[in-house]
């Protein structure tokens, strides 16, 4: 039996900035637990309950296994994991210490998407004089 391979539809609305900081937050927080990169990235891809995420973490997983780094198997999914995430993971690579810099990395998305949204409630809020 010929194997078949589906397309996948591309739904923009799944690649949100703070899905990848949840995303960048849970794997800080398997690492730290003991499990290794390649380990933590495959139980997020089971566990997530949306195909594309699966995939994406997956493809990911299979290019750490071809032995690319994190950081640059991030550069192909920009819109997902921009520049600030690549240097962060990559200065994770190089000083050892990834888990803190995913954990830095989704602390400083969590307080710039704050910002974000006080800025867009106060500039709704119309002036009263």
């Amino acid at each position: 039996m010929p194997l078949r391979i589906k397309r996948m539809g591309v739904n923009a609305a799944l690649w949100k900035e703070e899905q990848s900081a949840e995303i960048i937050h849970q794997l800080a927080t398997l690492i730290h637990a003991g499990l290794t990169l390649s380990e933590g990235l495959e139980l997020l891809a089971q566990q997530h309950p949306h195909r594309q995420w699966q995939a994406l973490l997956r493809t990911l997983v299979h290019e750490l296994e071809q032995g690319v780094p994190f950081s640059s198997a991030l550069v192909s999914w920009p819109q997902v994991f921009p520049p600030l995430y690549q240097t962060m993971i990559r200065t994770g690579e190089l000083t050892g210490k990834l888990a803190d810099c995913c954990f830095e990395l989704a602390r400083q998305q969590k307080a710039q998407r704050q910002i974000t949204v006080s800025v867009k409630r106060r500039c709704a809020i119309p002036p009263l004089f």
